[in-house]
């Protein structure tokens, strides 16, 4: 089908519940270029049949001809809820005639591909809401290691205070937490994720924010600040023995067999140049630091080449934590080539936290 002029890269349909004004502010940041939002609202609570009005909505909806639909609502607060989301992601795509999302399952979708298995959670709900939120991630094999209900109230949600809900991460943040997460979409706390993650060096998932990333990465958009960037050519890397580093880089990287380019060796990785030269071609003493960002599978195979080769590797990037991984965004590892350069493997960049 044709695109519209101003977006031809297409359209993504959020549903929204009818007093929620934070979704559609939470999403913008990420939205890629040439994507047009096309929001539908609907209502919901106890004297509304939720399951005819999002039928009604999404139909509406399905005019503006989207690639996707995201439904923004948190059922995990409720008994049942995982199965009620599933549910109604089913009657969207049912409705609409497009693939259907939700912020439940693009949650736990985020969670999985940074392996995160031990979180704090926050909702704007009372607590025993947090509490079920808890005991439906629990069921999906995650750890809770805390849960707090804020108990904002529903009309007050979008407009509770920022370091209310910073106190809040805080309340849940623990050691044995891997990532601190939010439910409820109208709780406006994407807007101080960066800086809480600063503060206590966990990534904070917020729950519009990771269902939106989720329909991006299905439809191929992928992160926004990567779209129509310009590429990088190649890296220079000195070296000892040139074709000892290339191998052992592309080997621990499952990547092309080394190649020779007049004076280097390189080694291709997704269309970037990683050229090894002669220590003597760069003056002076230095080590350098490279990082990939791999695959769930890929990050396996490099630990078990680890492993088998007896490299030690290392959760923190000066050699902190032998023997560790770290979660800071997905899972991490650093490891030393026979320079003593730095590698970095990672699911997920960690530019975000930088």
């Amino acid at each position: 089908m044709p695109q519209p002029t101003l977006a031809p890269n297409g359209v993504i349909g959020l549903l929204v519940p009818w007093g929620n004004t934070t979704t559609q502010l939470e999403v913008a940041p990420l939205t890629p270029p040439g994507v047009c939002n096309a929001v539908g609202r609907f209502d919901f609570g106890h004297h509304v049949d939720l399951e005819t009005e999002l039928r009604q909505v999404a139909q509406k909806l399905a005019y503006a001809e989207p690639a996707a639909m995201l439904l923004a609502l948190s059922p995990e607060m409720n008994e049942g809820g995982l199965e009620r989301a599933r549910s109604l992601q089913a009657l969207i795509a049912d409705a609409s005639g497009c693939p259907a999302f939700t912020t439940t399952d693009g949650t736990l979708h985020e969670l999985r591909h940074r392996g995160i298995t031990a979180i704090g959670l926050i909702t704007p709900s009372p607590q025993d809401r947090a509490d079920t939120a808890a005991a439906n991630f629990e069921l999906e094999g995650l750890k809770v290691v805390r849960a707090h209900g804020m108990n904002c109230g529903i009309s007050n949600i979008k407009a509770t205070p920022l370091d209310d809900i910073a106190d809040a991460f805080r309340l849940v943040d623990h050691h044995d937490v891997e990532a601190l997460v939010q439910v409820g979409t109208g709780l406006p706390a994407f807007a101080i994720a960066q800086q809480l993650e600063a503060e206590t060096g966990r990534p904070v998932i917020t729950t519009a924010a990771a269902g939106y990333r989720q329909v991006l990465e299905t439809l191929g958009l992928g992160p926004p600040s990567h779209i129509g960037a310009p590429g990088l050519d190649h890296l220079l890397v000195g070296a000892t023995d040139k074709w000892a580093s290339a191998t052992f880089l592309a080997e621990m990287f499952d990547l092309p067999a080394p190649e020779s380019y007049g004076p280097f060796v390189g080694v291709e990785a997704s269309g970037t140049q990683v050229l090894f030269g002669s220590k003597q071609m760069f003056p002076g003493e230095f080590r350098q630091h490279l990082a990939f960002v791999v695959t769930d599978n890929q990050f396996d195979s490099i630990m078990d080449r680890l492993h088998d080769r007896n490299i030690q590797y290392f959760a923190a990037p000066g050699g902190q934590q032998p023997g560790e991984i770290n979660h800071r965004t997905g899972r991490g590892v650093y490891f030393r080539d026979p320079d003593d350069h730095s590698w970095e493997a990672m699911t997920q960049s960690d530019r975000g936290l930088m």
